[in-house]
């Protein structure tokens, strides 16, 4: 997911809501927060990494560890999240800032978290991660 479709789609859960902030440093921190939260609770195959080089969140399945994401350049770049947890990323921010419905927003994302830990753990054997921190399934 692109981080523009990230904005956009989290403008959509706030609609007759919060609006979100167009300050682009304050959004960001946002993101961060949600990112932050997602990968210490979730599986995320793409920041599971066995390299040092990377800032380690903390250990993961078997010798593996998590790295912690990083924040999008420009509305262009990909989010560094596996897509189905960059919908949890948005429920996150989407409570962060919501005055109606923050708890409906906490509840999806960590719905969308477990769903995602739980398709990850029936997986987890036949996955490899290379030299550079690129979560993939082996063939």
């Amino acid at each position: 997911m692109k981080y523009k479709e990230l904005k956009v789609l989290v403008s959509a859960l706030l609609v007759g809501d919060n609006k979100i902030t167009s300050n682009e440093a304050e959004l960001k921190s946002l993101l961060m927060l949600a990112f932050n939260d997602i990968a210490s609770r979730a599986q995320s195959l793409r920041l599971m990494t066995k390299s040092m080089n990377k800032e380690v969140l903390r250990g993961s399945v078997g010798d593996y560890l998590t790295r912690y994401p990083e924040l999008p350049e420009n509305d262009e770049s990909e989010l560094d999240m596996d897509k189905d947890l960059c919908f949890a990323a948005a429920r996150f921010i989407a409570s962060y800032v919501s005055k109606n419905k923050p708890a409906v927003h906490v509840e999806e994302g960590e719905k969308m978290i477990r769903l995602f830990n739980g398709k990850v753990n029936s997986m987890i054997e036949s996955i490899q991660v290379d030299e550079e921190g690129n979560g993939y399934v082996a063939s």
